[in-house]
């Protein structure tokens, strides 16, 4: 697990995204209504998007589809990397091995 701090809150962040989709929209010379049409997403709800940052995940998957960036959502939740096999074990419920003594 990552030791860094969030330092934003979910409502900040979802202004950040949608900034972020709006210029991306732009960047590619698309209104609001052809971004609708292409992803199916209805154009009042890209409004809402770009003005409140308030979408379904639905919605902005087939938005970030159209924008060309929907393999960014493959890193948001990265596997959990082991380093050692006690870390392992708990990862999975199991009970460390116990060594007997003499």
């Amino acid at each position: 697990m990552s030791d860094k701090i969030n330092i934003y809150m979910p409502p900040e962040m979802s202004r950040i995204l949608a900034t972020k989709a709006r210029g991306l929209r732009l960047q590619h010379r698309m209104k609001q209504s052809t971004l609708s049409e292409k992803s199916g997403v209805p154009a009042i709800s890209i409004r809402r998007f770009e003005s409140t940052g308030n979408i379904s995940l639905s919605s902005l998957l087939k938005i970030a589809g159209v924008l060309n960036c929907l393999d960014a959502f493959l890193g948001l939740f990265p596997p959990f990397e082991a380093g050692t096999m006690a870390e392992l074990e708990k990862l999975e419920g199991k009970k460390p091995r116990v060594r007997g003594t003499l």
